[in-house]
């Protein structure tokens, strides 16, 4: 759908990131063939990448065991290291529960569905990384940047590390939980060995 315009929808005009519940094989080839891929092995780290609209910086979305499950320890430990590794990453602004809203999202069905623990949305801002620009500035400087781009790419020059952009879906999360999973604060966890993605269009 992107190559037509589209931001959130395939070419059957349906928002690819609420169909992994029941993807059909005609309408959302591609999370239908990502979802059988996945069937049956064992994965240990799976990333949607989105880029968010509104709020600033790097963070993730992740699922909940119920209160008091160890597992919900592993669940944050990955986007713990991540905050520890790069000051663009907000680990406070990560959310970790499962939403009837959100059921049929890759994360959430690669959570509760697939078996895979560390099932995460990275979602990074449109906007800013959220240090040091004051809020009043963000839209300014977020159109700064593409005029920047644009002419750096009219100029035959490839921007600098400081000028990059990095883009990449959207969300705020509910609350209600199925009876499998829960919001929640706890301790300890599992692992794998293999690694599943999926690059999303939308926030989830």
């Amino acid at each position: 759908g992107v190559v037509h315009g589209n931001y959130r929808t395939g070419l059957a005009g349906m928002d690819l990131n609420r169909q992994f519940l029941h993807p059909h094989r005609r309408l959302h080839p591609t999370v239908w063939a990502l979802k059988e891929r996945l069937k049956g092995l064992k994965v240990d780290l799976y990333l949607d990448l989105h880029g968010h609209s509104k709020k600033e910086g790097i963070f993730l979305y992740g699922g909940g065991f119920a209160p008091g499950d160890e597992r919900n320890a592993d669940v944050r430990l990955f986007p713990r290291l991540c905050a520890m590794g790069s000051e663009d990453f907000n680990f406070s602004r990560c959310t970790f529960s499962v939403s009837q809203g959100k059921i049929s999202t890759a994360r959430l069905v690669a959570f509760l569905e697939l078996g895979i623990t560390r099932a995460y949305t990275v979602e990074a801002s449109f906007n800013s990384n959220g240090r040091g620009i004051p809020r009043d500035r963000g839209a300014a400087t977020f159109s700064e940047g593409l005029d920047e781009a644009a002419d750096a790419a009219n100029a035959d020059e490839v921007p600098g590390d400081g000028d990059e952009q990095a883009f990449a879906g959207e969300e705020a999360e509910g609350s209600p939980q199925p009876a499998s999973a829960a919001p929640a604060d706890a301790a300890a966890g599992d692992s794998g060995n293999r690694c599943g993605g999926g690059g999303g269009g939308g926030g989830g």
